[in-house]
């Protein structure tokens, strides 16, 4: 009971943080295009390129980071659920 209680709370603060950090982040990341040709210089297909090294960059790291914080995840749920074993009498 209390550890499902726990369990869900951990999950809606990923939630949160998730959902604050796109909503900071995503409007600079869509400037690159903009920086590109204003301030570099370049050209319409120069922004493109860039657009997909991000997209290609942000893909890859989430891959990498989804294992570590699934096996961070398993150990959090392992610990809560030893927090609240019920002792033996």
């Amino acid at each position: 009971m209390l550890i499902d209680l726990l369990s869900g709370l951990f999950d809606l603060l990923q939630l949160l943080i998730g959902a604050v950090f796109t909503l900071t982040y995503m409007p600079a990341a869509s400037m690159y295009p903009l920086m590109t040709m204003k301030y570099f210089q370049g050209t319409v297909s120069q922004a493109g390129l860039i657009e997909a090294i991000y997209s290609t960059a942000i893909c890859g790291v989430v891959a990498v980071l989804m294992p570590i914080t699934r096996q961070y995840d398993i150990r959090l749920h392992q610990k809560l659920a030893k927090l609240t074993e019920q002792p033996d009498k």
